[in-house]
């Protein structure tokens, strides 16, 4: 049999961070799946904001209100960019880690 390049976790002296698929497994949690959900939570606090400012004052305020709505929409395109930034780290990482495994 022949030894697969990358080790595994639970070899003697093995780093997880030489095992580029828990790397990838950590990236695509923590950079691509999660700022979405993050952005989203903002939106949804965001939005909920804006609604009880209108119910508290029993009117609705126009500036008050696209204050909260502007706050909340730049909740999830941060959110959105961070995952996209993340998303191509992956995507380049990837091929890289497959290209070097095809030329060994």
């Amino acid at each position: 049999m022949s030894e697969s390049p990358i080790p595994s976790p639970a070899e003697p002296g093995a780093k997880c961070c030489q095992n580029p698929w828990v790397v990838s497994l950590i990236v695509s949690i923590f950079g691509i799946i999660v700022p979405p959900l993050v952005g989203v939570s903002g939106t949804v606090f965001g939005m909920v904001k804006a609604f009880d400012t209108i119910g508290t004052d029993g009117k609705a305020d126009p500036a008050a209100f696209s204050e909260d709505i502007s706050g909340s929409i730049v909740a999830t395109a941060i959110g959105l960019g961070i995952s996209f930034i993340f998303l191509i780290i992956f995507v380049i990482s990837l091929v890289k880690v497959l290209s070097n495994r095809e030329r060994k």
